[in-house]
């Protein structure tokens, strides 16, 4: 009975792939966590869930807060450094790919507080 329950929610996991998404974009699990925790058979299929959900949203446009700075007020010396920026903004590569790959890191918040910062 036990095992059949288990799989009952299993299966659950695999129809919706918000579990796995989640798992994938936790800083502190990526993808790294499937490769040390689940069976190698189910890689691909997690992975290419989580890459069908992020297409759906990632040409969406970013909205910002109200206090955020706007481009208008920026000063000259911080537009110049932004411009003279050497982070990999022009990267051919997905950011999703670019998360996912990354090394996980120790979080001592919770991961919706922590994908919410500002940096």
């Amino acid at each position: 009975m036990g095992w059949f329950v288990l799989d009952k929610y299993y299966f659950k996991t695999d129809e919706t792939p918000v579990y796995s998404a989640a798992l994938l974009l936790h800083p502190s699990k990526r993808l790294k966590y499937f490769r040390q925790n689940w069976h190698v058979d189910w890689h691909d299929s997690v992975i290419n869930k989580a890459r069908q959900m992020w297409s759906q949203y990632k040409d969406l446009p970013i909205t910002t807060s109200p206090e955020a700075a706007s481009e208008t007020q920026m000063i000259t010396y911080n537009k110049l450094a932004q411009s003279l920026d050497v982070m990999e903004a022009y990267d051919d590569e997905d950011e999703l790919e670019k998360f996912i790959k990354g090394s996980p890191c120790k979080i001592a918040i919770t991961p919706l507080a922590w994908w919410s910062r500002e940096d």
